[in-house]
């Protein structure tokens, strides 16, 4: 910026004013119109006249700023603020230049010294801002964001960088109200575009997400970074074929990133192409050994191939922890080693939303008993939705985390106090297993949301049941087992009225199966076994749900696996997964039998499945992910249910099928029977739980007394 020029000194005679007023409006003219060479030389010859003409010395050393000599610029703009010390303007720009030079405590003293002579311009106010955003001050760059807009309500980049302090704050609504006033002020910002974008998909406001993404590659279509999570969108809406090309667009314009190559792997992964996507994910560890994400997605895919052993899973996961694992020596803890004093007890996700995992917290929870154990939740999302609001009554003392750091994270733990902290995430997504490497707290537990070893030296235990991890799967694990009676989850059944309905097949007059499950389970062997069973029973269909159904290329390539093992496609229902709760309870009203995949069994969808009278055949396998259907067929009292081999799960299908009379009797029964099971038995759930927390306490209290 510029100022207008305050009277000469009075040493000067009548005719050097003239001299030097003349020079100094041609040097601003200069200037002005960016001829910056000219105006330098021309102020230069003012200093030699009058070393203190203050205008020349702010005005040269903004020249020097924007010619990146900021060294000079900061000597030559002190000198004009000694010379003139109300001078506001000098003092802002000077503020400007050290906080280029990085020295940002004196950039805070100068726009606060240039406030204190003129509070009115917005300017100075929106670059105290910036310097305190430098310092990661966000409250006070949040202020002068304020104060900046209250002065002038439509300075654009003022609503933009307090939409960033917000969103850092974890402000979520202010920073998406910000990002939607700058485009209101002027829609083509496509940066604006793109944090709204942004805003909206952390949300989970997908749609509108989309919709913004597109609106900033329109303004700007080389963003590779709007295409990347443009094609995130798409993944998450099941829209695989779409996120796969939209990620290639991405990596063309940004062939060094490795975190797009991951997102690709991801898609490729979601639909179906196991192959692709794990060269994919060794290309983008090759490209990045420390991208933790990729690795963890990585291990992921690992459970679902057919032919990989428990033993390379491990291998591979302990590979992730030596990769991942923070560099430091955790401190000590300072807990309290009593074994029987009340417990502090952390849940890290980042599904505590409707989520299978909210799922198997909600009903058990409420029931632990409060005098003996804290519960505290850490939420690593910033989507929440009623179900949400329902753990919030249960879990009073409540974290939203996505904003912190694994330091902070780690910091907030140690002054909560936690005792044991349980990780629901495993290695799936939003999960925060780099922090617990630095072990924040003293026992650590891994449970429910991954269904295999984390790999890691900091995780003391993983939590399971006989038939998940029995004896001889002991060595998969980096952990140590700690097997809860019965089964190691407790489901809470809906809150809707829905009748189990009549068995179809009778009504029909053909067998009716389908399978619910993520697309990603249904490999190859599984679709083999499945064709089995549709081409021994000409007359039966099969219904697939599954949010990648969406896609109609992956619609057409599902069809295509079938009819490549005989089985035509009008005898398959591919549906796209319902929104409405009771939408998607009501597809089970017509099924007589649900299939279970392998190697990677359902859990979820067969815990909905015995809600609604639907009996679910399952084979049991080699590894954790493996074996849950057994475990929940065992806790049903469902054993004829569970096949040892591929043909006997065919043989068993045909059996069960054959015999409608029986079927109907037990799908008249089975809710009953499901909802007295140890399955949805809340309260000694609660009690198996409380026992299994203090039982891993008293170990860690042993350790420290010895």
């Amino acid at each position: 910026m510029t100022a207008s020029e305050p009277p000469a000194s009075h040493g000067q005679s009548e005719k050097q004013i003239l001299t030097l007023e003349q020079a100094f409006a041609r040097a601003l003219k200069f200037h002005q119109s960016g001829q910056l060479s000219e105006a330098e030389t021309l102020y230069h010859e003012i200093l030699k006249a009058d070393p203190d003409h203050f205008n020349a010395l702010h005005l040269l050393g903004l020249i020097a700023h924007h010619t990146g000599d900021n060294v000079a610029a900061a000597e030559l703009i002190t000198r004009a603020t000694v010379l003139q010390p109300a001078f506001a303007l000098a003092f802002m720009n000077l503020g400007n230049v050290l906080l280029a030079l990085g020295r940002n405590p004196e950039a805070i003293a100068k726009y606060q010294q240039s406030l204190a002579i003129d509070p009115n311009p917005a300017e100075i106010h929106f670059n105290l801002g910036n310097a305190y955003a430098v310092q990661e001050r966000y409250d006070e760059a949040m202020t002068s964001y304020l104060q900046a807009l209250e002065i002038n309500p439509a300075y654009i980049n003022a609503y933009t960088n307090l939409g960033n302090a917000y969103e850092v704050l974890g402000q979520i609504e202010l920073a998406r109200g910000c990002y939607g006033k700058v485009l209101e002020l002027g829609p083509r910002h496509p940066d604006a575009a793109y944090n709204l974008a942004n805003i909206l998909h952390k949300l989970g406001q997908t749609d509108a997400a989309i919709s913004n993404y597109h609106l900033a590659l329109e303004l700007d279509p080389e963003s590779f970074k709007a295409l990347s999570n443009l094609g995130n969108a798409y993944a998450e809406l099941g829209m695989q074929g779409k996120a796969i090309e939209t990620y290639n667009r991405a990596f063309e314009l940004n062939p060094t990133s490795d975190a797009i190559l991951s997102n690709l792997a991801n898609a490729l992964q979601n639909a179906g192409q196991f192959e692709q996507a794990m060269e994919v994910y060794h290309q983008t560890l090759k490209m990045n050994p420390k991208n933790a994400k990729a690795h963890s997605n990585l291990l992921l895919l690992m459970g679902y191939y057919p032919g990989v052993s428990g033993p390379e899973i491990r291998a591979e996961a302990e590979r992730w922890d030596r990769q991942h694992r923070h560099p430091g020596t955790h401190p000590g803890h300072g807990n309290e080693p009593d074994p029987n004093r009340p417990l502090r007890i952390g849940f890290v996700s980042g599904d505590l939303r409707d989520h299978p995992v909210t799922r198997f917290l909600l009903g058990y929870l409420g029931k632990i008993d409060a005098s003996q154990m804290q519960l505290l939740a850490y939420h690593n999302s910033y989507k929440q939705d009623d179900l949400t609001e329902r753990l919030k009554q249960i879990l009073p003392q409540w974290r939203n985390v996505a904003q912190m750091s694994d330091g902070e994270l780690v910091d907030q733990i140690r002054r909560d106090s936690i005792d044991l902290l349980i990780d629901l995430s495993g290695h799936t997504a939003l999960n925060r297993l780099p922090m617990f490497t630095r072990k924040p707290a003293p026992v650590q537990v891994t449970w429910l949301g991954y269904g295999g070893t984390t790999g890691m030296e900091s995780m003391d235990y993983i939590l399971a049941d006989a038939h998940v991890l029995p004896p001889e799967d002991e060595s998969h694990f980096s952990e140590s087992p700690w097997r809860l009676p019965n089964s190691s989850v407790c489901y809470t059944p809906p809150e809707i009225d829905l009748p189990c309905g009549p068995l179809p097949a009778l009504t029909n007059g053909y067998v009716t199966f389908a399978s619910f499950n993520n697309l990603v389970k249904i490999t190859d062997p599984t679709v083999e076994c499945w064709a089995a069973i549709l081409n021994k029973m000409p007359d039966s269909r099969l219904i697939l749900k599954a949010l990648q159904l969406k896609d109609e290329t992956v619609r057409e390539e599902t069809f295509s696996r079938f009819e490549d093992q005989g089985i035509p496609r009008d005898r398959l229902t591919l549906k796209n997964r319902t929104r409405r709760q009771i939408d998607h309870f009501a597809d089970y009203q017509k099924i007589d039998m649900a299939l279970d995949p392998f190697p990677y069994s359902g859990q979820t969808t067969t815990v909905e499945a015995y809600w609604m009278g639907t009996p679910v055949l399952t084979l049991r396998g080699d590894r954790f992910v493996s074996r849950m259907g057994e475990s929940l067929s065992h806790n049903i009292g469902l054993d004829d249910w569970l096949a040892t081999s591929r043909d006997d799960y065919v043989d068993r299908a045909l059996m069960h099928a054959s015999n409608l009379q029986k079927l109907a009797d037990l799908r008249e029964n089975l809710r009953q029977q499901f909802l007295a099971s140890p399955l949805c038995d809340a309260a000694r759930f609660a009690r198996n739980m409380e026992t299994a927390w203090r039982g891993m306490w008293q170990n860690w209290c042993k350790n420290q007394n010895t």
